[in-house]
């Protein structure tokens, strides 16, 4: 019997503490929408629209000062027009499993961009986060790539988010 539960113990320790549930359909469709519609107005140069779905969680980048970061927010949109940025496809993948971090939960979506920059056509593999409060509906936003940049900055933003929390792929190639 000892043996049985030492086994339960050691199988379960294996398990390790990454605690997650599936996205549900509906939070699937509603996300996927909201990212889409998001990034359609922020490639036709609209800030606001990129500003309004922001989680508040980034501020803490911007020293607590919301106004500072949608300066940088605006001045960032404006750079990448005067770049002649083009989006030519977006192709979004299947969100994560939702992730407890304190009071919220999250999960990542997988995006695939391509696009011309000064002439030069890329592709980039990211993601965006999806956060919400929990028992709380709808989501907010951040764009992965400062994350994926440096993985510890999720811990910054999230605390109370497993450290074990696998981040999808991110890379940026010519085409």
């Amino acid at each position: 019997m000892t043996r049985i539960i030492s086994f339960i113990v050691l199988a379960l320790a294996g398990v390790g503490a990454v605690f997650a549930r599936p996205v549900s359909e509906a939070d699937e469709k509603a996300i996927k929408a909201d990212i889409e519609h998001m990034m359609t107005l922020f490639e036709k140069g609209d800030a606001d629209a990129l500003l309004a779905r922001t989680h508040e969680s980034v501020y803490v980048l911007a020293g607590g000062d919301r106004a500072e970061f949608e300066k940088a927010i605006r001045a960032a949109v404006q750079q990448l027009m005067q770049m002649e940025v083009k989006f030519l496809g977006s192709e979004l993948g299947r969100p994560t499993q939702l992730y407890a971090a304190g009071e919220h939960e999250l999960c990542f979506i997988p995006r695939v961009a391509t696009m011309s920059i000064e002439g030069q056509k890329v592709r980039s593999t990211g993601f965006m986060v999806a956060v919400r409060t929990k028992g709380v509906a709808g989501w907010k936003y951040l764009d992965g790539a400062g994350i994926a940049a440096n993985p510890a900055l999720l811990k910054t933003l999230f605390p109370d988010v497993d450290p074990k929390v696998a981040l999808p792929p991110s890379k940026m190639e010519k085409l």
